[in-house]
């Protein structure tokens, strides 16, 4: 496998290069006259379909030049369905038929007008990325909350977009409300924003679309948001029609959104092993009262993370009559050390949230198989 920035760079600079060549691409029959494809398109498709290009760089590409209207391929509908995860493999085989000949241009096409068509090429002004920085088609692999996801090699925060943290309340709205538009394993496209590139803990700053949907915006419009006001004269984004709207260039800059009353908090206790052999089953238990009265249908939330913030696993689900959630999980036995965890115990109803710490250890015995304990 060849280093994957050496692949990044060569796909980008032979896009671009169609700009010198774009008088040479042949123009198919007249049966099929709407149809122009370099041919050098062929060898970049040849190494997308052996897996040498990863589909990021070459479905930008492939976007690019439909765009700029330097590849043509018939028209095909422009109603974008829900976001696939993966690309299919029949359309990366058909292309690699097609860059050795095996079958003809309208075979191509037919694949990436599939695409087009699922979302995960999108055509048109309003899903395709500005400016000189990253645009980067990536799966969701974990979203944090509102306004933070992570993809296979990034950390995306929305630009301006601005959601409640953890632990405030409406934070599990704003969550959920990424979730379910941009849910996880489905394809997004980022555009980073040219003057704010990255924040100070090193995440993608940009736009987020979600299908057709401007993730950055929606939140907006559907109220699990602000604008962070103090950055629009520092965001490539701040004169975009949404942007202006919410705060960005206007007097009438909109509040956060209020807190909600917490005078009626809850009572979290969590209870659970502080100390946890691998291989073997841990149980968390959380209680959930208020008053001295158990809460009933308290949504509990449960994220296991280490210090690096990578997360092991997530549980959720409501407290019973008694308020009590409980869940088990086994250790999972590639821990070769003594490592401690962090539980992030969430817990909200209509009426509060809070969020609770619970810190355990997990470790494995001197002797044992793969594990690295003084005393081996």
């Amino acid at each position: 496998m060849r280093n994957y920035h050496y692949f990044e760079l060569k796909t980008i600079a032979i896009f671009l290069s169609l700009i010198l060549v774009t008088s040479l691409a042949p123009t198919i029959s007249a049966q099929e006259q709407t149809i122009a494809i370099p041919d050098w398109i062929r060898t970049t498709a040849l190494w997308w379909s052996d897996g040498e290009i990863d589909d990021s760089n070459f479905l930008s590409g492939i976007q690019y030049l439909i765009d700029k209207k330097i590849m043509k391929i018939p028209a095909t509908t422009k109603t974008i369905k829900p976001s696939l995860s993966f690309v299919p493999n029949w359309v990366k085989d058909t292309a690699g038929w097609w860059a050795t000949g095996k079958v003809g241009d309208i075979d191509f096409v037919n694949g990436m007008s599939w695409l087009i068509e699922n979302g995960m090429i999108r055509i048109g002004q309003k899903a395709f990325c500005t400016g000189d920085k990253l645009c980067l088609v990536g799966k969701v692999q974990t979203i944090i909350d509102g306004d933070t996801i992570y993809l296979e090699k990034h950390k995306i925060r929305l630009s301006l977009t601005n959601t409640p943290e953890r632990g405030e309340p409406r934070y599990f709205e704003a969550t959920e409300f990424t979730k379910k538009l941009c849910p996880l394993g489905s394809t997004v496209l980022v555009d980073q924003d040219d003057l704010q590139p990255v924040d100070q803990y090193g995440r993608v700053l940009g736009k987020v679309f979600c299908g057709d949907k401007l993730l950055n915006e929606e939140l907006l419009i559907n109220n699990h948001a602000w604008i962070l006001d103090q950055y629009c004269k520092t965001s490539e984004f701040s004169s975009e029609p949404w942007a202006k709207k919410y705060g960005c260039l206007s007097k009438n800059i909109p509040l956060p959104i209020e807190p909600k009353q917490t005078s009626n908090s809850f009572d979290v206790e969590v209870n659970g092993e502080k100390q946890v052999r691998r291989g073997t089953t841990h149980t968390i238990e959380v209680q959930v009262s208020r008053d001295n009265i158990p809460v009933e249908d308290a949504w509990v939330v449960i994220r296991i993370e280490d210090y690096g913030e990578d997360i092991i696993r997530e549980f959720d689900g409501y407290t019973n009559k008694n308020g009590y959630f409980e869940f088990s999980w086994e250790i999972p036995k590639s821990f070769d050390d003594i490592e401690t965890l962090l539980a992030f115990v969430d817990v909200t109803d209509d009426i509060s949230a809070t969020t609770e710490l619970f810190k355990f250890q997990v470790y494995c015995l001197p002797g044992e198989v793969g594990c690295k304990v003084d005393g081996n």
